[in-house]
């Protein structure tokens, strides 16, 4: 996590990570429209979900990822992938599922190798790169001024931008480290509504 002009970028949100994980090696909530993760989970580490808890199990994992963006922006939000807004977190936490895991138990080994996921992660961390914010010049006042205190950075392929809310813009990591895409999210940030 790091800062820049006073806006927080937020690259390496461990909780988020794991549910985006977890739905893409358990082939979850399909209908979220999400670029694939990259770098992608390996081979060996796709275990789809059996297909008579597919349907339960995408249900509660779309319950988390709206309360993680509840949680995550501190009001009501857009929810990337999604037509849906989030709840206030209080009222999302209060009316959702208590446990972070995807399974029954309440047991990550149950359904995640959290090694695999760990050597995933590092991956992930270790392929990030970071342009000169420095040099967006006035992009970056102007989303300043704008509002934007936070940049969340998911492990998103390609080029993926999503405004949260007004404080809260989410780009892929791709974003991050091209100078271009991520004067052309922070221009698309300020020209939506």
């Amino acid at each position: 996590m790091s800062m820049h002009r006073g806006i927080v970028v937020n690259d390496v949100d461990y909780p988020m990570f794991l549910l985006l994980y977890v739905r893409e090696i358990k082939s979850l909530a399909n209908d979220i429209q999400l670029p694939a993760l990259h770098p992608a989970p390996g081979p060996e580490q796709l275990l789809p979900a059996a297909e008579e808890h597919v349907h339960a199990l995408s249900a509660m994992w779309r319950r988390l990822w709206l309360q993680a963006w509840s949680a995550s922006s501190g009001e009501a939000a857009a929810v990337p992938g999604t037509n849906q807004k989030s709840e206030p977190f209080s009222q999302a936490m209060a009316d959702g599922e208590p446990t972070p895991w995807l399974w029954p138990s309440g047991s990550p080994e149950e359904a995640v190798n959290m090694a695999a996921f760990e050597q995933w992660y590092d991956q992930v961390l270790s392929q990030r790169r970071l342009v000169n914010w420095r040099s967006l010049g006035a992009v970056m006042d102007q989303a300043f001024d704008a509002g934007l205190e936070t940049v969340y950075v998911l492990p998103l392929e390609g080029f993926y931008q999503f405004k949260v809310n007004r404080r809260c813009l989410v780009v892929s990591a791709q974003v991050l480290g091209r100078q271009e895409w991520l004067e052309r999210a922070l221009r698309q940030w300020l020209a939506s509504e």
